[in-house]
């Protein structure tokens, strides 16, 4: 019951997000085609639109390495925060931050 509570509430944020990036691609469309010859803004507008929408919808998985170098071999300057069940620290892949969570285990 909790899973189809998140699915749908998942599919209403995705709805919600389409809705609001619709009338952004119809206007960067009408930019596109009236054009001052400048075809690089209006590519990376179209790819900002397009990596907004996939970050909605796709996630991406890193290696241990990859989590290593993001965290700075889990430095203790980037430590977020401590809890119950691990330590969180503020990771940067790439062009985005986010939070890695080291989770704490008995086995």
């Amino acid at each position: 019951m909790v899973r189809r509570l998140l699915r749908r509430m998942e599919r209403e944020e995705e709805e919600v997000a389409e809705r609001e990036a619709q009338p952004i691609q119809s206007s960067s469309g009408q930019k596109a085609t009236e054009g001052d010859g400048d075809h690089q803004n209006a590519g990376e507008i179209n790819t900002g639109l397009k990596n907004a929408g996939r970050c909605l919808t796709e996630y991406n998985r890193y290696s241990w390495e990859h989590i290593q170098a993001a965290t700075s071999s889990f430095s203790s300057d980037l430590v977020i925060g401590k809890g119950t069940y691990g330590t969180v620290y503020k990771a940067k892949f790439q062009h985005t931050v986010a939070a890695v969570k080291v989770l704490n285990s008995l086995e």
